[in-house]
């Protein structure tokens, strides 16, 4: 039994090693420039781009959010139906917003804002149901202190966003991040198509929170952190997304083994005027 075990996680190690490569397209043109970025590198689970100018991030408040949307041919290996596509840019939308909120203040199209913030999801991969079920059985058989995920049907996620300075309507950070599940971690299994695309949408959120909020400067030396927002009842800008937290869906994983996704509710009215066009190809 112990020679199976150990010859079933070598294998699922060395797949591991496989995804790790795995990355969506390098430049699919949502950004109005990619001047500024460096060349991807692994960031934890990730790879990512990004750049930020520290002086001009440091200026700005007030920020708005554009609804996120997909590129074309984003899901060209595995097409999502229309419902699944809604449901992973809502859940970005939503993370996005809970997170920039704490370090921004967030406001409606409408009101005069320093800057916008855009984002389009650029390769996304479906999740295996039956890949899923199997690794969740096996999950519940043999409790492991890591998930291990059956090799196939591992989802993934890109998604790129920048920051436009309202002023100058130029590009004050951006980020291309992507990041596909790994057979062996804490990527839980999901039977829902995009499943793994959903449970991304978070981390993508805080890879860009994190990059609008430097804490060095230009030549590495410390610089006053930004002061973090209180949300207090009844003034959350992101209410309209729901609950922050779902205990409802943390408990049905526990059960079993496996993310359940929950609806999330849509914030941004159709009725909203369009941002103006970004201008293309400036450089920073």
């Amino acid at each position: 039994m112990r020679t199976m075990v150990r010859a079933a996680t070598i294998a699922v190690v060395a797949a591991s090693l496989g995804a790790c490569a795995a990355a969506g397209p390098e430049r699919p043109g949502f950004l109005s420039t990619y001047a500024a970025l460096p060349p991807s590198k692994p960031k934890g689970r990730a790879h990512i781009r990004e750049y930020v100018d520290k002086a001009r991030i440091a200026q700005i408040r007030r920020v708005s959010l554009e609804p996120t949307i997909m590129t074309p041919g984003a899901d060209a290996g595995a097409a999502l139906t229309e419902e699944e596509r809604r449901a992973v840019l809502r859940e970005i939308d939503a993370q996005v917003c809970f997170r920039l909120s704490r370090w921004f203040e967030i406001v409606p199209a409408t009101d005069p804002a320093d800057a916008r913030a855009r984002a389009a999801v650029t390769w996304i991969t479906p999740t295996g149901r039956a890949s899923s079920a199997a690794s969740a059985t096996a999950g519940l058989i043999m409790p492991l202190p890591v998930t291990f995920r059956v090799p196939g049907g591992l989802g993934g996620l890109g998604v790129e966003a920048e920051l436009i300075e309202t002023a100058t309507n130029q590009q004050v950070a951006a980020i291309a991040w992507t990041r596909q599940a790994m057979p062996i971690g804490g990527d839980t299994p999901s039977l829902a198509r995009h499943g793994d695309a959903l449970q991304f949408a978070e981390p993508f959120a805080e890879a860009v929170t994190t990059t609008l909020t430097p804490t060095k400067g230009e030549k590495g030396e410390k610089v006053e952190k930004r002061q973090k927002r209180e949300i207090k009842n009844g003034q959350d800008p992101c209410a309209a997304y729901g609950a922050r937290f779902r205990a409802s869906s943390m408990a049905a994983g526990m059960l079993t083994n496996m993310y359940v996704p929950t609806r999330r509710e849509a914030a941004v009215s159709s009725a909203e005027p369009k941002a103006p066009p970004v201008e293309k190809g400036v450089k920073n």
